[in-house]
């Protein structure tokens, strides 16, 4: 917790690509993440899923 909040996940990100670069990644992340990846540099695809669930005692 004392780390959070300081930009060092997206300079990690960031400094990963630049390490790598021409080595595209997709992560699948919870929305609330998505500004972190957003921030460094990753763009959203047009995915969408669904989470379906179904009852056993009522079929």
């Amino acid at each position: 917790p004392a780390a959070r909040r300081q930009g060092l996940a997206r300079e990690l990100l960031k400094a990963l690509a630049q390490q790598f670069p021409g080595i595209g990644t997709s992560v699948t992340v919870p929305e609330t993440f998505t500004p972190l990846f957003a921030a460094a540099g990753y763009t959203p695809l047009s995915l969408q899923q669904y989470e379906m669930t179904m009852d056993l005692a009522d079929a």
